[in-house]
C-alpha cells in the first residue's frame, strides 16, 4: 500500500470484485472532476479513474460511501457493474472486497438498478439515521424494469453501505447503480483472502 501512495497520496484503497475487470485502485480527489480524465497516477487519462465522491470521507465510515467509474466499451473500468443485473450472476458473485492500508472490508451485495443522475450524497444527509432509513425504503421503491433486490440481505439504518455507480450507454441523464452493505472491517492480517 505504501508504494500505490508513492505513486499518488490520493490513493485511498484497492476495490476487486470476483470474475469482473473491476480490480483497481481507488482514489480520493478534492473535486468529482479530476479524476474523470485522469488515471490512479495523476496523468491523463480518457477511462479516468475509479475515484470517491468527493463529499465522503477516505475511510469509508460514512453511511453511504459513493464510488464512480466509467463503462469503458472494452470492458474495462466499472464496465462489469452491469453484470449484476441478472440475479443469478449476483447470487454467485455477492461479494465487494476494499482493501485499505490497515484492513480489509467486505461488502455484499443486495441492490443493481438503473437511477437518475440526481446526486445522492448531496440530496440526503445519511448521517441523520432517519432520514438513512427513508433513502433505503425509497430505493426499493425505485421503478425499474431491471431492478434486482437480494431480499435475502438485510441492511438497516446502523449499517454503512458501498454504491458503485456508473453511466448506460446512450443514456446520458441516468446510472447504474450496484450497492453493497459491509460485513465486516478485519484487519488485514486476520482477514481471510478472498482468492
Amino acid at each position: 500500500f505504501s508504494g500505490l501512495q508513492a505513486v499518488n497520496s490520493d490513493i485511498a484503497g484497492w476495490i476487486y470484485c470476483e470474475d469482473t475487470s473491476i480490480n483497481y485502485p481507488v482514489v480520493k480527489g478534492e473535486d468529482n472532476d479530476f479524476y474523470l480524465d485522469h488515471g490512479y497516477e495523476g496523468t491523463e487519462s480518457s477511462s479516468g479513474a475509479i475515484f470517491i465522491e468527493a463529499g465522503n470521507r477516505p475511510d469509508f465510515q460514512d453511511a453511504n460511501t459513493i464510488i464512480y467509474g466509467h463503462h469503458m466499451k472494452n470492458g474495462s473500468m466499472f464496465a462489469g457493474l452491469h453484470k449484476y443485473s441478472d440475479v443469478e450472476y449476483m447470487e454467485g458473485h455477492p461479494y465487494v472486497f476494499m482493501y485499505m492500508e490497515d484492513r480489509l472490508y467486505v461488502y455484499e451485495i443486495f441492490a443493481a438498478y438503473e437511477y437518475s443522475n440526481e446526486h445522492l450524497l448531496y440530496n440526503s444527509d445519511y448521517s441523520q439515521k432517519a432520514q438513512f432509513e427513508k433513502y433505503l425504503e425509497n430505493m426499493e421503491t425505485v421503478r425499474d424494469m431491471g431492478k434486482v433486490i437480494r431480499e435475502d440481505v438485510e441492511v438497516g439504518a446502523e449499517d454503512r453501505i458501498l454504491t458503485l455507480s456508473t453511466c448506460i450507454s446512450n443514456k446520458p441523464n441516468n446510472r447504474f447503480l450496484v450497492q453493497a452493505v459491509l460485513l465486516n472491517g478485519e484487519e488485514v492480517g486476520t482477514a481471510d483472502n478472498p482468492d
